[in-house]
């Protein structure tokens, strides 16, 4: 059975993204130290969140699965008492900067990475998940058609990267991309670690950097939900 969608005043969402989570949201506490990673569906959400994960446990594995322990927040599934999530507070959200639940992202204290992705390769990977979740049987051309006019989850692609886009050099907002990570994931790793204020050595950084590569990431169950673009 498909999932479902409905239009969360202007933007469209999945069924477990209620209005009731989102006015929740506005009351959740944050504190300075946590950091959110903010990427429409299908950018690489799963991967910047295991680095992150990593990089703040100096590479050692636990037995928490990555969606509890870094948890996506709108999902209304998720408890926001936040007692399996560890510390420093790490979290995953596909919502658009001017409708990021919990206030202007300018005014809040903690911390964004936002992770872009070639559309092409969005587009041709978010096919196979709407084919499944939520339109089965949807040829091609009415999925672009949808793509293109933001009828799927999370609203239009463009739209939603050029709104955090257009904040990049804000202090609290670190912009990436998809490629660069692909290009040169040691070098995002350490980017990522200097704006999350976390002291990491070269080494450390190969360590982890051979932790969170496609092959890595795929053998590991706790750590690959929905992986490899999420």
């Amino acid at each position: 059975m498909a999932e479902k969608l409905y239009n969360g005043g202007g933007l469209v969402l999945p069924w477990f993204v209620t209005p009731e989570r989102l006015s929740e949201l506005k009351t959740f506490k944050l504190l300075l130290d946590d950091v959110f990673v903010v990427t429409y569906p299908k950018c690489g959400t799963t991967w910047t969140l295991q680095i992150i994960k990593l990089i703040r446990s100096k590479g050692k594995q636990d037995d928490a699965a990555l969606k509890h322990s870094l948890p996506w927040i709108e999902n209304e599934k998720i408890s926001l008492d936040c007692k399996n999530v560890i510390k420093p507070r790490g979290f995953k959200s596909h919502m658009t900067y001017d409708r990021f639940p919990l206030g202007n992202p300018h005014e809040l204290p903690c911390k964004f990475i936002y992770v872009s992705r070639n559309p092409k390769d969005v587009a041709t990977s978010f096919y196979y998940h709407t084919e499944v979740a939520f339109f089965p049987g949807i040829d091609k051309e009415t999925y672009w058609s949808k793509f293109v006019n933001g009828e799927l989850e999370f609203g239009n692609y463009f739209d939603h990267v050029l709104g955090w886009w257009e904040h990049k050099d804000d202090d609290r907002v670190l912009f990436l991309k998809y490629e660069d990570m692909k290009k040169d994931l040691k070098k995002c790793i350490s980017e990522i670690a200097s704006f999350i204020g976390a002291d990491i050595s070269e080494e450390m950084v190969a360590q982890i950097a051979s932790q969170t590569t496609f092959e890595s990431m795929k053998k590991n169950p706790l750590a690959n939900n929905a992986w490899p673009n999420s």
